[in-house]
This record gives structure tokens, C-alpha cells and sequence, in this order.
């Protein structure tokens, strides 16, 4: 894979930003095996997966913690990883907007630069805690832009969570009030079990996870996945042993991966 490290300055934001690309150019065994160099820097699109941290983390914690790189060269699959810091990809209500930055600067600035697919049927996202609230926020209200979407122990109730970290004495540290403001959860705007819309023309498939061994989240994000299906979503769920934490979640991501590299063979055999 070819790493891109990008800071560029967010009209959107007001400020610089950072966004990893990795694209799928070619592994050296793939170059020494190539006939040409026609053949090896043949001009073409790759589909791109949006990935989004963990509350508390960054970017990089993708490439360091997971073989996340590892499973998308083998699709063939570019990477678009996003510095979020604890924003939730939201529009907050009292800091950026983070939101409009992932659904409309973003993409505009990578296919501007990179060549990474526009079409729908190449295009998915994914995260894992707070990312996989933003992924599942972003398929929802734009699902017309992702076929997939990934959600790994997704913090989808902000509520619930604050609620069960205090009754078990566990230091909340993000300041969910400048995040989604007073209420400091989830709201009409930002609840993305609202957002399932059953009469939506397009309607992205969704992959959720949640370990048996979580805490708080496996109940939401049950609920979540039944409302998805309900709605008449394409919804799996998969809960199997595992903590909230990036040994779960690298298991999570390689399926997420090959289903979308699968999705896109199906595409191209239609």
C-alpha cells in the first residue's frame, strides 16, 4: 500500500486537518510480476473505505493496532482515515462541524487529489465506538453515497453510556454537552435510530458488531441491528467472545473487508 499523510486546511473547520490514504497500488510481488510498466501504473479508480477511530484516539491507531492495511491491499481496497478527535462526526453544538466536513468536504478533496472511486457500489465506511456511530450516522443520512457500512461497538446512546461509566465509577472524559449539547445524547438531528428510514430509495447493507463480553453497548446495538432489519435493511449481527478494544475489532474489520470486496465482485458480475 502506498501511505498518504495529508494535512490540509478545512474550509469546513477553520482549521488544518489530517487524513490518512493508503491506496492499493501494488505490493512488490504484484510490480515484479507485472509485464509492463503500462500495466503497473495503468490509470483507474480504486473503492475506498472510510474508516473512523475510537473516542480518545486517531487516525493511526487503524494501521498500529489492526492489519487493517494488511486486509485491504489484498482486496484491493484504498483507505480514507480521518483525524475525528472526539467529535462523534457530527456537526457539534459547541465546536466544529465535523459532519458537514465528512459528507461534504472530505470526499470532495479526495477525489479531487486521489484516485479513489465516486461511485456508490465502491464506496463504504466503517468504525469502531464512536467511529461506528459516525459510520452508521453518515450511511443514514447519506446512504445514497455507501453500499456498506460497518458499525463495530457502535456508541450509538451517548446517554446510556455517560449513565453506566458514572454507576460504575469510571471518569467520563468527553464532554458529551459540547458534542451534541444540552440533552449531552443523541437528539433528532443526531439519533441515528430515527434515522432508519424504511422508505429510503437506497438503503446501504449494515454489519454490527458487538463482542459478548462489552459492556453497554451490546444492548443498543442489538436494538439497533433489529430496527435496521425491521425497516428492511440487508442487517447482519455478530456477537461472538470479545472486549471492547482493538483485538474485537480487528476480527470485525477483516469481515467487513471481505464483504465489501465481495460486494463489488457481485457488482462487476451483474
Amino acid at each position: 500500500m502506498i501511505r498518504n499523510e495529508c494535512s490540509f486546511y478545512s474550509k469546513v473547520l477553520g482549521e488544518p486537518v489530517k487524513v490518512l490514504v493508503l491506496l492499493p497500488i501494488g505490493s512488490g510481488y504484484a510490480i515484479r510480476q507485472s509485464s509492463s510498466l503500462d500495466e503497473v501504473y495503468a490509470q483507474k479508480t480504486y473503492p475506498v473505505l472510510y474508516l473512523f477511530h475510537c473516542a480518545n484516539g486517531c487516525a493511526e491507531d487503524w494501521l498500529y493496532r489492526t492489519d487493517t492495511e494488511a486486509y485491504a491491499e489484498e482486496a484491493g481496497i484504498a483507505l480514507a482515515i480521518p483525524d475525528l478527535h472526539d467529535s462523534f462526526g457530527v456537526d457539534m453544538a459547541h465546536g466544529g462541524k465535523y459532519g458537514t466536513f465528512l459528507s461534504e468536504e472530505l470526499p470532495r478533496f479526495l477525489h479531487h487529489v486521489f484516485p479513489i472511486s465516486e461511485a456508490r457500489a465502491e464506496t463504504a465506511a466503517a468504525g469502531c465506538s464512536m467511529g461506528g456511530y459516525t459510520a452508521a450516522y453518515h450511511g443514514l443520512i447519506h446512504p445514497e453515497r455507501f453500499s456498506l457500512i460497518g458499525v463495530l461497538s457502535g456508541a450509538l446512546q451517548g446517554d446510556i453510556i455517560h449513565a453506566w461509566l458514572t454507576e460504575n465509577g469510571i471518569a467520563d472524559d468527553l464532554n458529551w454537552k459540547n458534542i451534541f449539547g444540552e440533552a449531552r445524547t443523541q437528539h433528532e438531528d443526531t439519533d441515528v435510530f430515527r434515522k432508519i428510514d424504511p422508505d429510503a430509495e437506497y438503503k446501504p447493507e449494515f454489519l454490527v458488531f458487538c463482542g459478548e463480553d462489552e459492556t453497554c453497548n451490546v444492548e443498543m446495538n442489538q436494538r439497533f441491528h433489529k430496527k435496521l432489519k425491521e425497516a428492511g435493511y440487508e442487517a447482519s449481527f455478530a456477537g461472538g467472545h470479545g472486549e471492547h478494544g482493538w483485538t474485537y475489532w480487528d476480527g470485525c474489520i477483516h469481515q467487513v473487508i471481505e464483504r465489501f470486496a465481495e460486494r463489488i465482485r457481485e457488482d462487476e458480475e451483474d
